[in-house]
């Protein structure tokens, strides 16, 4: 009921594409979440999954960033057809920084349990929080309860790594997540290990 489409073979392409988001293996997900779109263009579920695979491959590049804003923009063309939560997560991927922390901050209210929530109010407060005036601390809270409610999901890891290293930096903390992280997305977390490395010796 929460991922809405009626088309088999798009549920079992878009199931494939969380999994393989999960592992942080953006490529694969990103093909996935296509193959799920063409089986059912009206997907919005996987129109935004899309957009947030997208946001991860962009490293500045036009082409990767317009094809992010253009999978959301369709994503909210279909709005209608989302749950409320699911709606909600997807108005403040739309959202400027600002206004998009204030509506993942009601998410989480309103649904506690949900990792994702978590997860992307901990990755906005980090990358704006200070424009928000949200303390970095709670960008790492957010990132913990991410964790705590789905331990397999790496993207949650990369900023509780950054802010292992910067906020209250802890050797000790910033080595077991990256151990953590390392076993759920191998390439990924390679960078986090050389950090460790730079950062603590």
């Amino acid at each position: 009921a929460r991922i809405t489409t009626r088309s088999l073979p798009a549920l079992k392409a878009f199931l494939e594409g969380e999994s393989l988001l999960r592992r942080a293996e953006f490529d694969g997900a990103i093909a996935a979440y296509q193959r799920a779109i063409a089986a059912d263009s009206t997907f919005a579920f996987a129109l935004y999954h899309l957009g947030h695979a997208y946001s991860w491959t962009t490293n500045g590049a036009d082409e990767d960033y317009r094809l992010m804003m253009e999978s959301l923009q369709r994503a909210r063309r279909y709005a209608d057809r989302l749950p409320e939560r699911e709606a909600l997560l997807l108005r403040a991927a739309l959202a400027a920084q600002v206004t998009s922390i204030g509506l993942l901050q009601e998410a989480t209210r309103k649904y506690p349990d949900d990792a994702d929530a978590w997860y992307m109010l901990g990755e906005n407060s980090f990358h704006g929080g200070e424009q928000a005036l949200v303390a970095q601390g709670e960008s790492d809270q957010a990132l913990r309860k991410a964790v705590e409610l789905d331990p397999g999901f790496a993207l949650s890891y990369v900023h509780l790594v950054n802010n292992a290293f910067m906020y209250q930096p802890d050797s000790a903390r910033a080595a077991h997540l990256i151990d953590a992280f390392h076993r759920l997305a191998p390439t990924l977390s390679d960078h986090s290990r050389i950090a460790f490395g730079l950062a603590f010796g």
